[in-house]
């Protein structure tokens, strides 16, 4: 099973989704972690399952909304609040935590990178297209907003907060905000900040000084999986039953009619992972070549790791060949299950 899944991800390596991709697959007791290709073109190595990648995206579910949800148990914070409760400044008073949780706020994702040093004139820089719980538009701003709050109602930075409360008690031993070079795959080369290597990716966590509650993120699927199997088992040791539960409760459906929980999408509902995915599965991407899925039903849990974005973020057969390769890869699962090979 392991070789089969090796070589068809070396033939998406030779295709040209990724130079490099690290991942890891649980399902019904198995586990398979093992890594395909080259970290980049630039030298003779290749990705192991210990390379770290940037998971860009993935530090949304991963890090802010677990941090969200550890607040909600403890009474110090309410999906039901109004973000101005915690920043009078906010100029939006009508959005709800849950907005900003499930991408129902209505903030448009473009505006000025250059002011997220302070949040106050931060504020001012951005501007809303729909009423709050109306759709979902997807942003960074959301998640970058509710990394303030963390912060704030802790009392300690994102990522101290993150490896105090997440990392360290999951034996996520080498997920960081601040890696390594000689550990990582190089993303982009960009005309700006000429090749991101060991430094994130993203433009507006790369000015929040690599630290924000959207991005920033570099791990392994060794590491994610921990995080993973709480999410999957939910035996209450990490999280509450209740809070992991809303996880895979509907918050909203989109005008797309894919439904979002708090932060993740329900995978049965998302175009790429929805002609497998059951009813209790979850689903979320990261735009440096990212996905992690999570199914409780079928026992499942498929997370891959790339550098899509090396040497160019124009290299989009990633998301275009997505739904095709989670059919292939759970196809070999099934087939594994039951002994065609």
């Amino acid at each position: 099973m392991k070789e089969k899944l090796h070589d068809y991800f070396e033939e998406l390596v030779k295709e040209g989704i990724f130079p490099g991709v690290s991942y890891a697959i649980y399902y019904q007791d198995k586990t398979i972690i093992d890594s395909a290709g080259m970290i980049s073109s630039l030298e003779n190595k290749k990705t192991t399952k210990d390379t770290l990648y940037d998971i860009a995206s993935l530090t949304k579910v991963v890090v802010t909304n677990t941090l969200f949800l550890m607040a909600e148990e403890k009474g110090m914070v309410s999906s039901s609040d109004f973000f101005c409760q915690y920043f009078p400044t906010f100029p939006y008073p009508d959005i709800k935590l849950i907005h900003l949780l499930n991408h129902s706020s209505g903030l448009v994702p473009t505006y000025d990178k250059y002011h997220l040093t302070s949040k106050e004139e931060f504020f001012t820089k951005i501007s809303q297209k729909n009423e709050p719980g109306a759709d979902v538009i997807y942003s960074d701003l959301n998640y970058i907003l509710l990394g303030f709050l963390m912060e704030k109602i802790y009392d300690t930075p994102l990522d101290v907060l993150a490896e105090q409360k997440i990392f360290k008690p999951l034996s996520m031993d080498k997920t960081t905000f601040h890696p390594k070079k000689e550990e990582c795959a190089p993303t982009e080369d960009t005309k700006e900040r000429g090749l991101l290597w060991g430094i994130v990716h993203d433009e507006k966590a790369y000015f929040l000084n690599g630290v924000a509650g959207h991005a920033g993120v570099f791990s392994t699927p060794s590491d994610l999986l921990q995080f993973g199997k709480k999410l999957l088992f939910n035996d209450g040791t990490f999280l509450t039953k209740k809070s992991i539960n809303c996880l895979f409760k509907k918050t909203i459906i989109s005008s797309s009619k894919v439904a979002r929980s708090y932060s993740w999408m329900l995978a049965s509902t998302y175009p790429d992972t929805k002609e497998f995915a059951s009813k209790k599965a979850i689903f979320h991407t990261g735009f440096t070549g990212c996905e992690f899925l999570i199914d409780q039903e079928q026992k499942l849990i498929l997370i891959i790791l790339s550098n899509r974005v090396y040497p160019t973020r124009e290299n989009k057969l990633f998301f275009e060949r997505r739904k095709e390769y989670n059919k292939r890869i759970y196809e070999l699962l099934k087939e594994e299950e039951h002994g065609l090979y």
